[in-house]
């Protein structure tokens, strides 16, 4: 939700799946569970953004790719 906007939309196929070891058992603490969800957005928000930086656009896509766009501007 932090890096696909919109998000959440019908069909718009923006699922994540997590996985656990199972090595440590969850706490009973009240915020334990909602500390592990926004470490999982902030992952998720900053693979997302990895992804649009180093995407490239191939010779008859409709839109330019972030490096394309701005290949010039940081030399």
């Amino acid at each position: 939700a932090r890096a696909i906007i919109p998000s959440h939309m019908p069909y718009d196929g923006d699922l994540i799946f997590g996985a656990s070891t199972g090595k440590f058992p969850m706490t009973e603490e009240p915020f334990a569970f909602s500390e592990l969800c926004h470490a999982a957005s902030i992952c998720i928000a900053r693979a997302v953004a990895r992804g649009v930086y180093h995407a490239v656009s191939f010779p008859g896509d409709i839109l330019d790719s972030w490096q394309n766009r701005n290949a010039n501007s940081f030399e």
